[in-house]
């Protein structure tokens, strides 16, 4: 038997679907040729907390004395809720039956270190493979089932992930304790959270708070003109002060000299343009979104909160499947996409986004070829070493995915405008 174990059940039943004749069960899939599709609720297992290791450290009465801790020997439990201790133990037994195991977790460290922590759990010695997907729509999970590999090709992604994980728990409970216990000297109650991302990140807010609290508004001038040609046109300029006429914040404050050009230039009806360069600039497309811009973007534009535009970009690769795999700040595509690109772009031509295709892609025939040659022109959006790849809408065909933003399905606006936007 070969058992299939996926990061979250939808891609547990996408990938059943692509296997074919799947046959739901309590916790599992079967499907045709001996293969079963299990899954797991996100992360199964926890950390051990400090006072479980030693009880010398418990919240009550722990001392820095005992700080810094460092566990002997890493270990970890399974989640206190009833289902994931009910699917965990279906994952067990469905492990002791299996000649073969497939590690679906999602394309990242995180999602390797998912799925390997339950077979280190249950020291399953047996053979394991990888599904590397970056798409979850049939075509890419059908090519990704095709092209398994040895999940020992994968270790370091989980190693990486265990020492991120690692490192965090080290410094936040350490630090965490250490800070509580002063602060608890010094009449205070509560606990002081420490972590690697939120106190710097709590830094930054507090820094610029301060900033913009203590902020001085500096008065400065800057001066600027219209100009007319005798055909006609015209156009506006800028004076552009010498270096030594600013101050240290690079700002021009003599209000006398400013007025005194400002009264001279009044006094002139014509003057020449005795020099002048023009540079030519070239722009590169773009890169993919990465989820941390979309979510700059999207917050700028619609206020949207970090999480939504999460929630909104899952959907849309989960359900829809439209997108990527978007929990990831990869900004390339992987090289294997390339043969896509002309699909994926033609399609995107006869989409009607709100009038917000660019004018380019809505005024370029869909002649054999050309789009292929537009990707690779940009080669640089496809890379070799790809962990997760950005952001792009896959193979979605005209008459189906198209429709459902063209009154075909009713998507929750939401949705539409992420999908728009990228």
């Amino acid at each position: 038997m070969k058992l299939f174990i996926a990061e979250k059940p939808q891609l547990a039943r996408d990938i059943a679907g692509v296997i074919g004749n799947p046959r739901k069960n309590r916790g599992y899939i079967e499907c045709s040729g001996d293969n079963v599709v299990t899954w797991c609720l996100g992360h199964l297992f926890v950390d051990l907390k400090p006072d479980e290791y030693d009880a010398d450290l418990s919240w009550k009465n722990y001392s820095v004395e005992n700080l810094p801790f460092m566990p002997d020997k890493w270990e970890i439990k399974p989640r206190s809720d009833a289902g994931v201790k009910a699917q965990l133990s279906i994952i067990k037994k469905l492990l002791k039956k299996c000649d073969l195991v497939v590690n679906a977790g999602d394309p990242d460290r995180e999602g390797q270190l998912l799925v390997d922590e339950v077979l280190v759990e249950a020291n399953y010695a047996g053979t394991v493979k990888r599904i590397w997907h970056n798409s979850q729509d049939p075509a890419g999970l059908k090519k990704a089932l095709a092209e398994l590999l040895d999940n020992e090709e994968r270790k370091p992604l989980y190693l990486s992930a265990l020492a991120r994980k690692r490192a965090d728990w080290l410094l936040g409970m350490n630090l965490t304790m250490a800070y509580t216990w002063y602060a608890r000297k010094n009449g205070y109650s509560g606990v002081v959270p420490v972590g690697r991302v939120q106190t710097p990140t709590l830094s930054l807010v507090v820094k610029r708070n301060e900033e913009i609290e203590n902020f001085v508004p500096i008065e400065h001038y800057f001066l600027g003109a219209s100009f007319a040609k005798e055909e006609g046109q015209s156009f506006k300029g800028k004076m552009v002060p010498q270096k030594n006429e600013l101050d240290e914040n690079g700002l021009f404050t003599d209000r006398g000299k400013i007025d005194t050009i400002f009264i001279s230039l009044k006094k002139i009806s014509s003057a020449n343009v005795e020099k002048y360069e023009k540079t030519p600039v070239e722009k590169k497309a773009p890169l993919p979104f990465s989820l941390s811009d979309l979510q700059v973007v999207t917050s700028r534009k619609w206020k949207m909160s970090s999480k939504d535009v999460l929630d909104t970009v899952q959907s849309l690769y989960e359900r829809h499947k439209l997108l990527s795999y978007p929990r990831t700040d990869c900004r390339y595509l992987a090289t294997g996409q390339l043969e896509d690109a002309e699909k994926i772009l033609s399609n995107l031509v006869d989409l009607d986004l709100n009038n917000e295709v660019p004018v380019e892609y809505t005024d370029v025939p869909p002649r054999p070829g050309f789009f292929v040659r537009t990707v690779l022109l940009y080669r640089r959006w496809f890379g070799r070493s790809i962990i997760a790849i950005a952001r792009i809408p896959f193979r979605f065909q005209p008459c189906a995915r198209i429709a459902m933003f063209d009154g075909g399905y009713s998507a929750p606006p939401c949705e539409k405008k992420r999908f728009n936007e990228m």
